[in-house]
């Protein structure tokens, strides 16, 4: 799965589960996760589906919300991107192992 299919996995995600808001634009990399759209549930939604879509998708088991994500200097969990590219890192991890 590419850096780009991740992003794209983790909008559509993201804008299914966000409120209906009229004339809201849809989630794009820069999406902020906290104190946007989602309520702390639905981040926690988003997250289980998306480890959900990638065991899925690629067979690779990952666990997003962990003490490695939390004592990272720069949390994962900013924007849709740096969360991409976390789940990214994580895949690469998975298939080292």
């Amino acid at each position: 799965m590419t850096q780009q299919e991740t992003i794209d996995l983790v909008c559509r995600i993201y804008d299914e589960l966000a409120p209906p808001v009229e004339g809201a634009p849809p989630a794009t990399e820069s999406t902020r996760l906290f104190g946007g759209a989602l309520d702390s549930v639905n981040v926690v939604t988003l997250i289980v589906e998306v480890e959900e879509q990638i065991a899925e998708r690629c067979g690779a088991s990952i666990t997003i919300a962990d003490d490695h994500a939390m004592s990272r200097q720069r949390s994962p969990f900013r924007t849709i991107g740096s969360l991409a590219e976390y789940v990214q890192d994580l895949m690469a991890e998975s298939t080292r192992a």
